[in-house]
């Protein structure tokens, strides 16, 4: 059955019509509860939907699954990057002041987690830099980790 899953939800996400891919990687995921590729199709569909909380919950079923999932690390990472640079772009509080300290370090927690997945993708990925290489570039420089940027450019 997951060869014609995958044909319908490929067929769905062609056509823009995620709504209806998700309904279909809903009864894929409840039929297969144990197969990755169901787990990691609905985070993308859910992705397309803009529903990131979702995504974050289908990709962490599909790391149980597969422990060494790269792709996963990745995508979870891709979230909580755009995550942190959302909150980053609206971050416009006083130097200084205990407000800034708190949004300051809120901002720094959500590129940490960014930055744990994409290491973890590094470390199951090392070869296939796409996943992980510009991006934590990215981080290591809003976190001041000189020495890792470093390192990753080595």
């Amino acid at each position: 059955y997951e060869y014609f899953y995958s044909v319908l939800i490929k067929y769905y996400n062609d056509k823009g019509k995620f709504r209806e891919s998700l309904n279909i990687v809903k009864v894929a995921t409840n039929s297969n509860p144990d197969n990755r590729n169901c787990w990691f199709i609905r985070g993308k569909v859910e992705e397309y939907l803009n529903m990131p909380d979702s995504a974050l919950l289908s990709y962490s079923k599909a790391i149980e699954i597969k422990q060494d999932d790269a792709e996963s690390y990745s995508c979870i990472g891709g979230i909580y990057l755009n995550k942190a640079h959302d909150a980053y772009s609206k971050f416009n509080e006083t130097a200084g002041t205990k407000k800034y300290i708190e949004e300051k370090k809120n901002i720094d927690d959500i590129y940490n987690k960014a930055r744990v997945n994409y290491e973890a993708s590094m470390k199951y990925a090392p070869d296939n830099k796409s996943l992980w290489h510009s991006s934590l570039k990215d981080i290591y420089f809003k976190l001041n980790m000189g020495s890792e940027l470093m390192r990753l450019d080595k």
